[in-house]
Formats: structure tokens, C-alpha cells, sequence
């Protein structure tokens, strides 16, 4: 139950656009908390776009979103998302906005058969949206789509806003009054409740229709185009004298059991040799996915092949008949399409790797996410993030001092790079009695609001006096950290 939000603008202030996003990555919050992220484009058609596996409400609060909403000075078009995680685990790739070629396209829900996408089988289902609407005509793209969806998407080559879904997932449309904007959000109320919350006053809100594409030129005096797609419904298969349905409600996955398409393919997991009493033997295999049996490859077509395999071992298979659901998980007809063991792709982040960024023994600043005490021996662990741009994790153990605060600003000597129980991906350990210096944040709305307007660090009374900016948070100014970022960034000062 992803939350999608987006907006176009004929004429509010940029400010109200600025407040309406970070309020809704906070609202929407509601919808999914695995990641969120946002996408702006100026009328000057310059896009910028923001996402981490974050809550919005965390997400609100990093440098790099004040930088974007502050530096767009003529919002045209909006694309805001909150995930809540279905496949794929929740890491940068995963959070939305996607992006491929001139796509940025933020998805509710869950869409199967990706090989009809022309996406591979282990591709994210949101990327693969992406990939078949940059390059395939957009009516063909939706047509093929099989699951739920409700999408927003901003197309670069003709920079306009599109919008389209079937009847598995909600959306709605708030058209302003005395105006050509428009506002979008999965929920009616909630939608209602942000306009209200800004002082906009919506003529009405209305819900998408299912098989519907909505496409929005950057020119206003260009009529919005409406147009219709026919919602990919598969016909059932009759299994048994049973009809069987793929699930639509929740994409490729039906309870514990991944459909598979006709010709789709797939991988397996060698589970050794299945005889049966009419002297038939076939190799058996579970899919990847779900870890369930349902796959056979006759031994006759591959002779002495299991001499050479592992039960273990991975292999590429193509389904000669579809798994659709829970009562037709097994013996399932596949062929190897082959006979060599799979490598599993080691997957890459997409920042480059720690060790060129960071030098072990080199100090990093972080902000903490959790903190987890030990009752056993008092010591404390914690993972957070840097506080750069770079956004790297970093992971400490065993740490007896000082006591370590959830949301708090440290700063610590990097011991080594490392992976979580061997899966891909990087984090910073550092080394646990290296905490030097922590820096606390500032608690808006206590005895003493003299908090930075963008990192929430505390305030000397001179940066207070000499570091104030218009229209910040907290308390107007910002530490000289901040205030030389932003005159570094925006090239003025106040």
C-alpha cells in the first residue's frame, strides 16, 4: 500500500509547493514507511529528485531536501512517494522515484510477467514499468502491465505529467479552483486534508477511472489529453476442472507462490531426481522466489545431466505451462534453458564503493537511526548514516562510551568497511570507543529554540544574529556549516 502524491502547478507560490511536499512525504507516511522520495521539475524543465529508504518524516529533515525545494524557484510538475516494501528489500534502488532514460516514474502496487516488460526476472517490477514506457509506445506499455498499479510518471522527451491505473489501486485527482492545477493523492481525505492544510481551495476531487491515461502538457494553454487502455486481465487456466485466476490484488506473488507465465523464465534450485513407478524420471527444481516445489525437467532430454549436478545448485529455466496459483505448485512442466550452474549477479550499489570515498582511520560524521542497549553487559549498538552526501551507512558494536541517543549527531574514526551477513552492499564500522565529540540536536520547541534551520544543531548567539535566512525552519538562521553550504549553493548571503 505504496502512497503516491503529485501536483500541477499554474501559479502558486513556490512556497506553498515547498510546504505541500513535506507535508505530504510526512501524511503519506501513513501508506508505507520502507523508503519515500520525491521529484520536482521547474518550469524551466530542470528535474530534480530525492529518495533513500527512509520514512518521509525522516527523509523531510536531510540536507539534500531543503537544497532541491530551496533551489526550484518555479515548480511546474510534483511526484512525491512513500513505499511500503513488497519486493526487491528496501535500499536506494528500490525507493521511488525510479528512473530510466527520460522516465521518473513513482508506482502503487505490484506488477508480474516483467518478461513481456522486456525486463529480465530478477529486475525491480517499478523499474521495469519505467524501462517499457521509455521504450515502448505508452498506450502498448500500460496494456502489457498485469497486476495492480496506479502510476505517475514525468516524461522528459515531451516534458509532460502522465498519470494512469487499473481498478486494483486508488487515486484521485483535486482540481484547484479559479485555476489550471491540479493535485493527485491515493486517498481522497487525504488529499483534501494537505489542500486545506495550504490554504488551497479544490473545485472538487474526483477518482481516476480505471484504464484511463492522463497526460499533462507543460503548456498550459495545451488541453489535457485523455485517453483509454484495455486493463490485462489473463484469461484463467482450468486446472483439474478448476478454474484458476492469477492474483491480481498483489501482483506476482499468490499467498507463498510466484506466478510464473507460459515461456517466462526463471531460476531454480536443483532438488535432485523425482522417479516415478512408470520408470519417468525427471530432474526436480524449486523456484528461487518462494522456495517451493512445482518445477520438472524430464531427464530424457538432458541424458546423464544429473551426474553432473548438486542439489543446491542454481539453473535457468523456462516455464512450458503457467504457475497461477497455490493448486498447481507442483510438477509443473519447465525445460533448462542451461545445462550450466547459474551465477547469481553480484548486485552494485549505485554510489560508488566506500573504499573511495572513506579511508579507514579517517573521522566521519553520522546521525544515528537506531540504538539498541544490551542488558547482558551494558555496551550499546547503532546504525545510521553519514552526514553527507554520500548517505553511506555506518554500523557500530560493543560501545560502553559514551551512551548513545537515537537521532543524534556523532562523530567517530572509521575502523573498516563491511558487508551485512555477506549480502550486497557496503557500511562503514567504526571503531567503538572512537566517539569524540557528539553533537546534539536541537529540540524545537524546547526552552531554547536557537536550532539550525537545516541540520537542527545548536545555535551560538552570534550565528543566530548573523547566520539568519528567510524561510527556514526552527529558528530562522543556520550554523556556519550550513550558512556556508547555502551561500556556496544559492551564490548569496543574508
Amino acid at each position: 500500500m505504496c502512497g503516491l502524491v503529485g501536483f500541477v502547478n499554474r501559479g502558486m507560490p513556490s512556497k506553498t509547493i515547498s510546504d505541500f511536499i513535506k507535508q505530504s512525504l510526512i501524511t503519506n507516511s501513513l501508506r508505507g514507511t520502507d523508503g519515500s522520495g520525491f521529484c520536482v521539475v521547474d518550469e524551466d524543465l530542470t528535474m530534480q529528485y530525492y529518495k533513500r529508504p527512509l520514512p518521509g518524516w525522516d527523509l523531510v529533515q536531510l540536507l539534500p531536501t531543503a537544497s532541491i525545494l530551496a533551489s526550484v524557484k518555479s515548480p511546474l510538475f510534483g511526484l512525491i512517494h512513500n513505499r511500503a516494501g513488497t519486493n526487491g528489500g528496501n535500499k536506494i534502488e528500490t525507493s521511488h522515484p525510479v528512473n530510466y532514460k527520460h522516465i521518473t516514474l513513482i508506482h502503487n502496487g505490484v506488477v508480474s510477467q516483467l518478461h513481456s516488460l522486456g525486463a529480465s526476472w530478477d529486475t525491480h517490477d517499478s523499474t521495469a514499468i519505467a524501462m517499457a514506457l521509455a521504450d515502448k509506445p505508452e498506450k502498448e506499455a500500460l496494456e502489457l502491465l498485469v497486476g495492480a498499479y496506479a502510476l505517475m510518471w514525468y516524461n522528459a522527451n515531451d516534458n509532460t505529467l502522465n498519470v494512469a491505473r487499473n481498478e486494483q489501486r486508488p487515486l484521485y485527482i483535486g482540481a484547484i479552483k479559479k485555476s489550471k492545477s491540479l493535485l493527485f493523492a491515493s486517498e481522497d481525505g487525504m488529499l483534501a486534508w494537505l489542500a486545506e492544510r495550504n490554504n488551497i481551495v479544490l473545485r472538487d476531487i474526483t477518482e481516476m477511472l480505471p484504464g484511463t491515461h492522463l497526460k499533462i502538457s507543460k503548456d498550459p494553454n495545451i488541453k489535457n489529453h485523455v485517453s483509454k487502455f484495455k486493463i490485462n486481465i489473463p484469461a484463467p487456466h482450468t486446472y483439474g476442472g478448476a478454474a484458476i485466476w492469477p492474483n491480481q490484488g498483489s501482483g506476482n506473488v499468490y499467498g507463498h507462490y510466484t506466478v510464473v507465465a507460459k515461456d517466462e523464465e526463471f531460476i531454480g534450485k536443483y532438488d535432485g531426481v523425482l522417479k516415478y513407478s512408470d520408470s519417468r524420471n525427471f530432474l526436480k527444481f524449486k523456484h528461487v522466489g518462494d522456495h517451493m516445489y512445482g518445477w520438472i525437467v524430464n531427464l530424457n532430454d538432458h541424458p546423464n545431466q544429473d551426474k553432473t549436478m548438486k542439489v543446491g545448485d542454481l539453473y535457468k529455466l523456462k516455464a512450458i505451462e503457467p504457475r497461477l496459483g497455490a493448486s498447481v505448485c507442483t510438477n509443473l512442466d519447465a525445460v533448462l534453458v542451461s545445462t550450466e550452474v547459474f551465477k547469481v549477479p553480484v548486485l552494485t550499489s549505485v554510489v560508488s564503493p566506500l573504499e573511495s570515498m572513506y579511508k579507514a582511520g579517517d573521522e566521519v560524521f553520522f546521525e544515528t537511526c537506531t540504538v539498541t542497549q544490551r542488558t547482558k553487559n551494558s555496551s550499546m549498538s547503532f546504525f545510521g548514516y553519514t552526514d553527507d552526501e554520500n548517505f553511506a551507512e555506518v554500523r557500530g558494536f560493543n560501545i560502553l562510551n559514551p551512551q548513545l541517543e537515537k537521532d543524534t549527531h556523532y562523530r567517530a574514526k572509521i575502523r573498516m568497511f563491511a558487508k551485512p551477513n555477506g549480502k550486497a552492499g557496503e557500511y562503514i564500522l567504526i571503531e567503538a570507543n572512537s566517539i569524540v565529540e557528539i553533537v546534539k540536536s536541537c529540540v524545537p520547541g524546547g526552552a531554547d529554540e536557537q536550532c539550525c534551520g537545516w541540520c537542527s544543531a545548536a545555535l551560538t548567539s552570534r550565528e543566530v544574529v548573523n547566520n539568519t535566512i528567510p524561510d527556514v525552519s526552527n529558528s530562522g538562521s543556520l550554523c556556519d556549516a550550513c550558512h556556508k553550504d547555502y551561500t556556496k549553493l544559492f551564490n548569496r548571503t543574508y
